[in-house]
């Protein structure tokens, strides 16, 4: 892990925008387009008039929240990060409900983030967005412990996320996941699910069971017809059935964004559940693995503070929802 120099103390927020106080700026360089772009995106938010007190790029994603604990207790309260949503899934634990603003680099694959908060997924454009300091507060799902930002998933799409290498995703990009769904389909077998939620009770046979707290769960597909990140509420579907029929059927009706209205598969809104399988089975925390179930997942209303596009907080500000400038 390369790092320059350190800036000194920040200055609270409400005093202006990152152009006016060092930020520090971490970029992993194993992200889909980490490492060859790390100059480009360096210089992209240089030129976009943000002062940077710290730049590192990150070669051990292990290391990266450390990292960034360390720029936190050094002073920094402006922190961007370049990578996926994996990457900004990975480092939640240093920014859920700190007084620390959060910058996004879209470097990934999914981006699925930067799409929500309405941030350009060019260097420059996303660099314009941070350097604009308008803040949102939005939501973090928790999963026995551990932050997510998207979505947490368990079934057919943790078998994906493993066959979709960093080489194929660095090569392919978002059609990574497709090619490796396809060397999935033949092996995968579903299972049983027990739900349990204030709203909703239930037991399910399913191929992939989804809950979100952001408003994409993939590619330009939403999670729900209203799903947000900033209302308070996880948004849960199931992709049921037994056979491979059923699975490609279900994952159909949710490309089509039909998941809410299919009367086959099981979505409904909570702010906490639990959910136990029949066998154990892994939990993808914004496409990484983490841990497996029984797991108890809950909804942290307005954990983060992020830096998003002038037409998402204006949005926001239309709802009443807190939009403020970053220092």
């Amino acid at each position: 892990m390369t790092q320059a120099a350190a800036s000194p103390t920040v200055n609270d927020m409400h005093q202006g925008t990152p152009a006016d106080t060092p930020a520090a700026l971490f970029i992993n360089t194993h992200a889909r387009r980490g490492a060859k772009q790390f100059d480009q995106a360096v210089q992209s938010v240089k030129n976009a008039g943000v002062a940077l007190g710290r730049v590192v790029a990150v070669d051990d994603p292990d290391t990266l929240l450390p990292a960034i604990q360390a720029a936190i207790a050094s002073g920094f309260q402006t922190i961007i990060v370049g990578g996926g949503d994996g990457t900004l899934s990975g480092v939640m634990e240093a920014f859920a409900n700190q007084p620390v603003t959060l910058g996004v680099l879209p470097l990934g694959t999914g981006n699925d983030l930067a799409r929500t908060l309405g941030i350009p997924l060019d260097l420059d454009g996303a660099a314009r967005a941070i350097a604009a300091g308008q803040v949102a507060r939005i939501d973090l799902g928790c999963a026995n412990g551990k932050f997510f930002i998207n979505t947490l998933s368990m079934g057919i799409s943790d078998d994906v996320a493993r066959a979709a290498t960093r080489r194929l995703k660095r090569t392919l990009g978002f059609f990574a996941y497709g090619v490796a769904a396809l060397k999935v389909l033949p092996r995968h077998r579903n299972f049983q699910a027990h739900i349990e939620a204030v709203e909703k009770v239930c037991d399910v046979e399913t191929h992939q069971l989804v809950v979100a707290n952001g408003t994409y769960v993939g590619e330009h597909i939403k999670a729900g017809p209203d799903a947000s990140i900033n209302d308070g509420r996880l948004v849960v579907f199931t992709l049921e059935g037994r056979s491979r029929y059923q699975l490609i059927r279900g994952a159909w009706s949710v490309a089509l964004g039909r998941q809410a209205t299919d009367p086959r598969n099981n979505y409904f809104e909570t702010t906490r559940l639990t959910i136990r399988t029949v066998p154990p089975q892994p939990i993808t925390l914004d496409g990484e693995r983490g841990g497996e179930t029984p797991v108890e997942i809950t909804v942290v209303p307005q954990a983060l503070r992020v830096l998003a596009s002038t037409a998402y907080c204006e949005k926001l500000a239309q709802r009443g929802s807190p939009v403020s400038f970053s220092a």
